[in-house]
């Protein structure tokens, strides 16, 4: 009986290792962003919260656009800069901006079809992603 509760605990195990999106590097892993490396990092590229998958993800137009697409939710269109070392973003219908830090793995020249883990850091949450990086 003992054995079969580890071996269905194992699998169970398995199946949830499966399932989970590829893991994020620990925050100690990551670096802080500078104002020019978030501009490098997201001016034509996309964020997703999974890999592969475009269930939530967000573009960043040169022109300073933004487009925040989530499963069937209408398609949300903001504005996007950075105010010293943060990212920004603005989104009706509210007025204000936000801004959050940045970090990321360690990355050097981003390469067309590069993934790079980033996390959007705010005063209380932090948002993990997934950068693509579709070139010019």
């Amino acid at each position: 009986m003992k054995a079969q509760h580890l071996l269905r605990h194992a699998g169970m195990t398995a199946l949830l290792f499966l399932l989970s999106p590829a893991p994020v590097l620990a925050a100690d892993q990551e670096t802080s962003l500078s104002g020019q490396a978030i501009q490098e990092l997201l001016t034509g590229n996309t964020a997703s919260n999974r890999p592969g998958d475009s269930f939530v993800h967000q573009t960043f137009e040169a022109s300073g656009r933004t487009v925040y697409r989530q499963g069937e939710r209408p398609t949300e269109i903001g504005k996007w800069r950075v105010e010293g070392d943060q990212y920004c973003s603005q989104w009706p219908p509210f007025g204000g901006w936000s801004c959050y830090r940045m970090t990321s793995e360690p990355f050097g020249t981003l390469k067309t079809g590069d993934t790079i883990r980033a996390t959007f850091v705010g005063q209380s949450t932090e948002y993990p992603v997934l950068i693509r990086i579709k070139g010019s």
